[in-house]
């Protein structure tokens, strides 16, 4: 290889880093996460955050990796549809189209909602109300704008509980910036393609990067994840008032959120790895297409964590309250679940390894 092509590399496996890095500052800083900084000094390192990713996204790189013009158009979500289907349940999504009209739409140039809240084959109390928000250049250069949208999306995160008390994630974003170099796993058009718009009828254009540089490492990350916490019997992810999810059950009473992060990371796991093979595609697609690569003993994961999604809305009233894990779930799950996600992924690993 020439060197010209080796620094063409570099340069963009550099300028993605810095692409990732603000786009995950971002992300946290319009979650409820960032509010425990307002609470330690009373707002003066929200403010220099602010400031920061402004600052970053003005200087941010582009990258010179080919891209592929996809434009999508997105319908719009229709009220009366949400009503005749589940009035009860589904109006906090009514109630945030209305919010972000009124109250958003000054920030951002799209804001969609995706997954099965969008397509209406939810799971009543376990589904999340997943949502992507393009910020608009004038927001994301302007630190007292970026400011004023936290604020009001802080506001907002009430209808995704009213959904789903349990939801782990708050807003998903991404920015006028980030369209015109796309990495597709922030969220697959393909998912894009199925979402709905709460501004009305939409249409977005991304220049989708290409190339695949670092999606099989990201994959990779994960064995490494699922090494340690199986190793330790800890899942140092998205605690609840502190407490993570311990194996066996061992902290039962006290780990319900926990516990669905990690089943709902088994659902996705076909979709990451399709993702690190160049092929990303929704989420209900992802099982069939990946199938062959899991044998049966490391695809039972995958299957009982749907199981449990599909079963929850019979088992549990809506909302949820507290976070003890329920017995049938104990019973469906089974036990040693942290060394049977490890080699689960390690599985799709080696499969991505011999190509």
């Amino acid at each position: 290889m020439d060197k010209s092509k080796i620094h063409q590399i570099t340069d963009g496996l550099v300028a993605r880093q810095i692409q990732d890095n603000l786009h995950a500052m971002l992300t946290w800083f319009l979650s409820p996460k960032s509010k425990i900084l307002q609470e330690v000094d009373g707002g003066h390192c929200i403010k220099m955050i602010s400031k920061n990713i402004s600052l970053g996204y003005k200087n941010m790189p582009f990258n010179d990796s080919e891209c592929v013009t996809e434009t999508i158009a997105i319908s719009a979500i229709d009220e009366a549809e949400y009503i005749k289907k589940d009035k009860d349940y589904l109006y906090p999504v009514i109630e945030l189209k209305r919010f972000s009209i009124n109250n958003l739409k000054k920030y951002l140039s799209v804001f969609l909602i995706h997954g099965s809240i969008a397509t209406l084959d939810y799971s009543k109390g376990w589904s999340d109300l997943d949502t992507y928000l393009v910020i608009n250049k004038e927001t994301l250069f302007d630190s007292e704008r970026l400011l004023e949208l936290r604020e009001k999306l802080l506001e907002a995160y009430f209808y995704l509980l009213e959904i789903d008390p349990l939801q782990h994630h708050g807003f998903l974003v991404c920015t006028d910036l980030d369209l015109k170099q796309y990495p597709s796993y922030y969220l697959p058009t393909e998912v894009i393609k199925k979402s709905k718009s709460l501004f009305g009828q939409s249409q977005i254009t991304f220049e989708v990067l290409s190339n695949s540089i670092g999606l099989k490492e990201r994959f990779y990350r994960h064995i490494d994840f699922f090494k340690k916490t199986y190793e330790s019997g800890i899942l140092k992810h998205h605690p609840y008032n502190g407490e993570y999810l311990l194996d066996n059950f061992s902290n039962r009473d006290n780990a319900m959120y926990q516990m669905k992060n990690f089943l709902e990371f088994a659902t996705l796991l076909p979709a990451y790895y399709l993702e690190a093979r160049g092929r990303p595609c929704y989420k209900k697609h992802s099982f069939d297409l990946t199938r062959p690569y899991i044998p049966d003993q490391n695809w039972e994961l995958i299957e009982k964590a749907s199981f449990i999604r599909l079963e929850w809305q019979r088992r549990e009233a809506h909302p949820y309250k507290g976070n003890r894990i329920p017995d049938w779930l104990i019973e469906a799950l089974g036990s040693n679940y942290f060394k049977r996600m490890y080699d689960l992924v390690n599985v799709l690993g080696e499969s991505l390894k011999n190509g």
